[in-house]
């Protein structure tokens, strides 16, 4: 803005200053949008667009690594203390997983308390070991474990529905498994099973 005031009065231009100010606004503004689009506002994590949009931009040669992962007991702690440490709950597991560190890793937000994790390369081994650190980050809210249980899958890039559909298969089972086990020991647990290597 002040090189265009300067254009304007050196130069004798008119224009310059407002032409200026005007491009500004418009990339502002696409930048607001891209953000607004492309992130999730709760979380700021990837949304569930910028997952599909991943989807159709994976080549059918690549490896990839697959996570689904899911919220243990949202609804309890919505319940118990409201649906603002609801919220606080699928932040602080968003923040667990963003803090993964694997080649090339992304995390999207697939639904309320779904998230998926997409990674480069045959990386399974390593992010079911990430996975279990990042459930120890999840902590408390109000005294009530923040937890979730997860699948993983690899393989190539050509599979990419099928894999999503085992992933999202194996990690309903692990839920389920994780369900009987806290009716059979109802003392607090950490509440997830990896969901093993394709």
């Amino acid at each position: 803005m002040i090189g265009a005031s300067g254009i304007e009065v050196i130069l004798h231009l008119r224009g310059v200053l407002w032409s200026t100010a005007t491009i500004c606004l418009i990339l502002l503004f696409f930048a607001l949008t891209v953000t607004k689009v492309l992130y999730d506002p709760l979380t700021g994590t990837y949304s569930r667009l910028a997952y599909q949009k991943r989807l159709e931009c994976i080549r059918w040669k690549s490896q990839i690594t697959l996570a689904m992962v899911d919220m243990n007991g949202l609804k309890k702690i919505n319940d118990c203390l409201g649906h603002g440490a609801g919220d606080q709950a699928i932040c602080q597991v968003a923040q667990a997983l963003s803090a993964i560190r694997c080649r090339r890793l992304k995390v999207y937000r697939y639904g309320g308390d779904e998230f998926v994790l997409i990674g480069e390369g045959l990386i399974a081994g390593r992010l079911e070991r990430e996975l279990e650190g990042a459930l120890v980050r999840c902590g408390t809210v109000e005294g009530m474990p923040v937890s979730f249980v997860y699948g993983v899958r690899q393989g190539r890039g050509a599979e990419v529905e099928k894999l999503l559909g085992e992933v999202d298969s194996q990690m309903y089972v692990n839920k389920a498994q994780n369900l009987a086990d806290d009716v059979s020991h109802p003392e607090p647990s950490g509440g997830y099973f990896g969901g093993g290597q394709a």
